[in-house]
């Protein structure tokens, strides 16, 4: 009996101690996008929320330079890849596009925010096999 509590007591610690690793959701093209919602006593005090992440490749995993993501009737342009919103909480839902030359762009379901919600969204956009269109002008004029 004995041995079997301190079987059920290892199994107990050694599960609870495992990571959990956000799950990618997909979305209507290749690319997907991860969601984690925490909460923040301070931004509550606040009535704040901030929402966090990155725009990467989906293959590659780097960071996209040139990307944009956007938010209510915003847009916010990266560099980098990375971004952060602040601004107060909403019972309305909204959406997140993000965006990149070149990729298909990924759009979060619709959420709704409350004071105190720090959020992390990381999405993951696939290349667009469409080819951009390049036009030379002819030199002969036909």
């Amino acid at each position: 009996m004995n041995r079997l509590i301190i079987y059920f007591s290892l199994a107990l610690i050694v599960s609870s101690c495992t990571s959990v690793k956000p799950v990618l959701q997909p979305t209507y093209n290749k690319g997907g996008y991860t969601f984690q919602k925490y909460h923040s006593k301070s931004l509550a005090t606040e009535e704040s929320v901030v929402i966090v992440g990155s725009i990467t490749d989906l293959v590659k995993n780097n960071n996209l330079g040139s990307s944009s993501i956007k938010y209510e009737c915003t847009t916010q342009q990266s560099s980098s890849g990375e971004f952060s919103l602040k601004g107060k909480a909403s019972a309305i839902k909204f959406q997140l596009i993000a965006n990149s030359v070149g990729y298909l762009k990924v759009e979060t379901e619709p959420f709704h925010t409350q004071p105190g919600d720090s959020i992390v969204v990381n999405f993951r956009l696939a290349q667009d096999e469409k080819p951009i269109l390049y036009c030379e002008a002819n030199p002969t004029g036909k």
